[in-house]
């Protein structure tokens, strides 16, 4: 098996060395939330280390979903298409313990992982630091000591790489003298840390994320001049594509780097929402600076860490594209079995690659079937599995109308999407891989890993991603995966992969929500949030209220202060808007758009049980409630065949445009409501770590995560704007009439 600690010795000496030596790149993905999402996550892998070839690809890491993490990495590992791919583990250090540092470290070896991203993590909890100090006698405070820890046990069983800061790494540490946090950012500074790491025994380096490429320039030659033997270790600059602009915004604030104005000013107001023409424009972004970097640094950066949120399509378009990267997709030196290949296909071929051809590389020919079948991999769902409308109108919608378009909303957030998602024939799924293990030979067999003809055919249609033979899945990175979306795809749920977080460092999270002690002390909280006098909610981003949660603000806030429902999601209803609309309008123009009215809050457990008894009286209404270990819905139906639960899934936005189909965006499902429980209820526990466990608060908001439910409810009749609202208001000793 190829172990990346000889990658440096071998490929890369080669690309710093010669001027026609060809780019590369690696990969990162995370562990999905649901299974289905992970199972068709690994065809997604599969079929991305077919095509691109990268160098190695990374798994994130949660010490709270460590699991996750090695599940994926084993069942990879027991893909035979995988055996000569190089996979490395993101390992963070601070408030762990020996014991799972070396649990995860020691199934990292016996699952023949050599490589481990030793990253510092969430910020210290001292109480955390204090306690394994007295358990362990080793402090995991940085990066480096997890370096120096596997370096000194393990030696050269691990090939260790660790994170840089072309801006410089945000901290908020706190000073024990005049008990304040002190905030900083110094790529300087960081220098200083990142070269205590490469002494510790670090060989390879992935920087954080960027889109200002005079930055990262500015960065890498400081880091020539403070690191004289650079070239002894693999600097990677790490790429995330711009899929959504909503995202995109998300996280160049959680990440503190700048996005420069004439970049933003490429963004029109009026597009932003358009996930298509934000995409096409991404693309050729990251292309531009992929290209500079490559340029400016004399070629000496020639790999590339695409940050995938666990999607594909920009990825593929940007290799297709870029002058540079295009040289991984080599073309044919046989042009008739090229179009042999074509010609299997329908319209498949969109972005034409012009790259001279290197005849002195031994390709070797895969054929079309093959191909095929690798693709076909993907799109192989279960007849069962196809998400449908509501249940009620099923019988309405045309059969082959059942694919659904993924959106993530949020009161706070909707960054709608609206691409056409064609039906596609439903197959069963294959449990057999149809690509032989010799299609993914070794980065360093032979130097380099050498292209075969297909690669590049395959990239386009991923690109693409409009080929009947990629099935439906393809599509998914149409969309925003994000928790309101498709819990099959696998970049459902959160969009980084990295575990609940605040989202801001606790002295911010301090200063916005204070010291609560009691629920109206939360109410006046989640009153502030809506009244724009604090950004953030722990479950709620950086990116300020929605236009249209104006026209629900008056009733969302007699919802948290008359009935104290803590809201954290919602969207109002509309009938047949235009999708011009400057407050609900999203898709091509001389459309009409629709909502069904939902909220979700959470709630304490003995106020649930009259409003449900409510909900349950009336068919106009839908619910779903839980916890990480309870879960309830009026959504599930009895199965009369053989007496089993049933889930039915609630479409809450839906479109209907010129010359397409139906296009549904947002829906409220089982799957993704359990997941999403997990998280929302893992965000008390991660409040309450910012306040000392003695102190009232610490105990008030711990008790909060037994307390509550989170309740999704949703209003059916779309045409009724006060419905929802007038329901969830009235007195619980009255009964109201639905007209």
């Amino acid at each position: 098996m190829t172990e990346l600690m000889n990658l440096k010795d071998t490929y890369f000496s080669q690309l710093s060395s010669t001027d026609d030596s060809k780019p590369a790149i690696s990969l990162e993905f995370f562990p999905p939330k649901t299974k289905i999402g992970l199972d068709n996550l690994i065809k997604r892998i599969e079929r991305l280390t077919i095509a691109l070839q990268p160098v190695f690809i990374t798994i994130t890491y949660s010490q709270l979903n460590c699991d996750k993490t090695l599940k994926l990495i084993s069942l990879l590992k027991e893909n035979k298409n995988f055996d000569n791919v190089n996979i490395c583990c993101h390992l963070t250090c601070t408030n762990s313990n020996i014991k799972l540092i070396d649990n995860t470290l020691e199934r990292c070896k016996n699952l023949g992982i050599n490589n481990i991203l030793a990253l510092r993590g969430d910020p210290v909890d001292t109480d955390a630091v204090s306690q394994q100090n007295n358990n362990d006698s080793i402090n995991f405070r940085y990066a480096v000591d997890l370096v120096r820890y596997i370096k000194g046990k393990y030696g050269d069983t691990f090939c260790v790489g660790v994170a840089a800061y072309p801006e410089g790494h945000y901290n908020n540490d706190f000073n024990p003298v005049t008990k304040n946090y002190i905030t900083s950012q110094d790529y300087r500074q960081d220098l200083i840390y990142l070269k205590e790491k490469l002494d510790a025994g670090a060989s390879f380096i992935i920087t954080q994320l960027f889109y200002n490429a005079d930055k990262f320039l500015e960065f890498y030659n400081a880091y020539k001049q403070f690191i004289p033997n650079y070239k002894k270790y693999l600097m990677i600059p790490g790429i995330m594509p711009i899929n959504n602009f909503m995202i995109f915004n998300r996280a160049t604030k959680l990440a503190h780097v700048n996005i420069p104005q004439f970049l933003i000013d490429r963004f029109p107001v009026d597009i932003r929402n358009d996930d298509d023409q934000v995409r096409n424009i991404g693309v050729n972004i990251m292309i531009e600076i992929i290209e500079r970097i490559h340029r400016e640094t004399n070629k000496e950066i020639n790999i590339f860490h695409f940050y995938t949120l666990n999607l594909e399509k920009s990825i593929a378009q940007i290799i297709s594209k870029s002058p540079l990267l295009s040289q991984i997709l080599e073309e044919s030196d046989d042009d008739d079995d090229e179009e042999e290949y074509e010609s299997e296909f329908e319209d498949d071929v969109v972005i034409e690659i012009d790259n001279d051809f290197d005849e002195n590389l031994n390709k070797r020919s895969h054929t079309s079937e093959q191909i095929k079948l690798a693709l076909q991999q993907d799109s192989d769902l279960e007849e069962d599995e196809d998400i449908v409308f509501d249940e009620e109108e099923e019988k309405e919608e045309d059969d082959d109308v059942k694919d659904i378009a993924p959106n993530g909303v949020h009161y706070a957030t909707k960054a709608p999407d609206y691409k056409t998602v064609p039906s596609a024939m439903k197959r069963k799924r294959s449990s057999q891989s149809s690509i032989g293990s010799g299609l993914l030979s070794s980065v360093l067999n032979n130097s380099l890993r050498k292209p075969f003809k297909q690669h590049k055919l395959l990239i386009k249609e991923i690109s693409k991603g409009t080929n009947p033979q990629l099935g439906k899945t393809i599509l998914w990175d149409e969309f925003t995966n994000g928790r309101f979306g498709d819990s099959r795809s696998p970049a459902f749920g959160e969009m980084d992969g990295y575990g609940p977080s605040l989202k801001v460092a606790p002295h911010k999270a301090l200063q916005y929500w204070s010291n609560p002690t009691s629920c109206d002390n939360l109410a006046e909280i989640f009153e502030q949030y809506l009244l724009n006098s604090i950004p953030v909610l722990p479950w709620c981003d950086l990116v300020g209220l929605s236009p249209e949660t104006a026209l629900i603000q008056e009733q969302l806030l007699e919802l948290i202060n008359d009935c104290q429902f803590l809201t954290t999601s919602s969207q109002p209803s509309c009938n047949g808007i235009s999708s011009e609309d400057k407050i609900f309008g999203w898709g091509p123009s001389k459309g009409k758009v629709y909502q069904k009215a939902f909220v979700e809050f959470f709630i304490k457990k003995d106020k649930w049980v009259s409003l449900k008894e409510r909900i349950d009286g009336n068919d106009k209404f839908g619910y779903y409630c839980g916890t990480p270990n309870h879960f309830e819905s009026s959504f599930t139906k009895k199965d009369s065949l053989n007496g089993a639960n049933s889930t039915s899934n609630c479409v809450v936005t839906w479109g209907v445009f010129p010359n397409s189909e139906i296009q549904q965006t947002t829906i409220l499902e089982e799957e993704s409501f359990k997941a999403w429980c997990e998280e929302a209820f893992q965000l008390w526990k991660e409040w309450a770590k910012i306040f000392p466990k003695n102190s009232d608060s610490y105990k008030f908001i711990s008790d909060c995560y037994d307390d509550f439910y989170l309740v999704e409810v949703v209003y059916h009749d779309f045409s009724d704007f006060d419905g929802l609202w007038q329901f969830l208001l009235e007195d619980n000793d009255r009964d109201i009439e639905m007209n």
